[in-house]
């Protein structure tokens, strides 16, 4: 894919313009490549600065900018193609524009630091189904029918569903405790705050799930305003060299200062 495909996937991701399987295929590419997770957030980090300072209708008006800017190529006056849409990198350029204008003096933006929430959205994505892709399930195992119903709905973002019917599963076969991951997320979605992080914690004596675990965990404490438990976390993550959350991690505990 090329760079402008890219961007122009990225935008139709954030403005919900993907069809399902498009939406779908999206996402497993960006829990499999880190650049890609970066550029989004990225871009999901300016619209949310703009969002949160008050901004929208300077945000609105950039658009309005750039659609004037399509409506005639520069070179030759003559009306765009059609369907062509906004040239993200364009609006990252304006935005780098405003940064000079505040740095000018010109005020935008409170003074407050970034708050927990704000960073949670940015940081938080949902863990992807891994136990189907990789054929996990236990079949003809006790419990199977909770196990698969509540991986179902957690694929639907039906969290409800997900949590009762993951925790059932568990009841049954206490010893899949990385199944934990998938409930805890669940239960982080729905702001049972005590319920997931005891879960995040029996998911880490899975060796396969230990990492993720513990970087579920800090954005649970992050989303629950508790940035002092999340910086802890965040910082054991720091000390493991092979840890996959690392970058992303040393970034957040930047971020929270």
């Amino acid at each position: 894919m090329g760079t402008n495909d890219k961007d122009l996937e990225i935008q139709k991701y954030l403005q919900g313009d993907l069809s399902q399987e498009e939406l779908a295929q999206f996402e497993e590419k960006i829990a499999k490549d880190p650049d890609l997770a970066g550029e989004v957030r990225d871009y999901k980090n300016l619209e949310n600065g703009l969002e949160s300072a008050g901004l929208d209708a300077f945000k609105a008006e950039v658009l309005e900018w750039e659609q004037d800017y399509l409506r005639e190529t520069p070179d030759t006056g003559q009306p765009a193609l059609p369907g062509k849409i906004i040239d993200f990198k364009k609006y990252i350029r304006i935005a780098a524009a405003v940064a000079l204008l505040l740095a000018a003096g010109i005020y935008f933006y409170s003074s407050r630091t970034v708050s927990s929430e704000t960073l949670y959205t940015q940081y938080y994505q949902q863990y992807p189904d891994m136990l189907t892709k990789r054929g996990d399930s236990v079949t003809g195992g006790p419990g199977e029918e909770f196990l698969l119903a509540g991986i179902d709905a957690y694929n639907n973002k039906n969290f409800e569903a997900a949590a009762a019917n993951l925790q059932r599963y568990l009841d049954a076969v206490p010893e899949q405790k990385g199944i934990a991951l998938y409930l805890a997320i669940s239960q982080m979605e729905l702001d049972q705050f005590k319920l997931a992080e005891t879960n995040f914690r029996l998911a880490r004596e899975d060796p396969a799930f230990r990492q993720q675990a513990l970087w579920y965990e800090a954005l649970l404490n992050l989303k629950a305003g508790k940035e002092g438990k999340s910086k802890a976390i965040l910082e054991t993550i720091l000390n493991d060299e092979h840890h996959y959350r690392k970058k992303q991690a040393e970034k957040l505990l930047n971020a929270l200062g």
